[in-house]
């Protein structure tokens, strides 16, 4: 799955194990499997050269911001990417 971010320039990349609707940060897999990773490839460089966005790393999209809240996440629990990608559009 590659997510964009309508508040800044950046994308994540993150696959899901199997057919799951709803996934938490911890089942995420951020490294995609073989036989997908030329799928991704192109497409993060479809991104990178279409929009100019940055790929957020990890480390970043993983870490807590303190004092925010945002969605149904308390106040010191709500990651970058919590912040920066929504999973619906309205």
């Amino acid at each position: 799955m590659i997510c964009v971010s309508v508040l800044a320039p950046v994308y994540f990349i993150y696959s899901l194990p199997g057919d799951v609707p709803a996934i938490s940060k911890e089942e995420m897999i951020f490294n995609p499997a073989p036989d997908q990773f030329n799928i991704y490839k192109t497409a993060s460089e479809a991104v990178e050269k279409i929009f100019n966005y940055e790929r957020l790393s990890v480390d970043i999209a993983l870490t807590i911001i303190p004092d925010v809240q945002v969605g149904n996440f308390p106040l010191g629990e709500a990651t970058y990417f919590d912040c920066l990608f929504s999973p619906s559009v309205d």
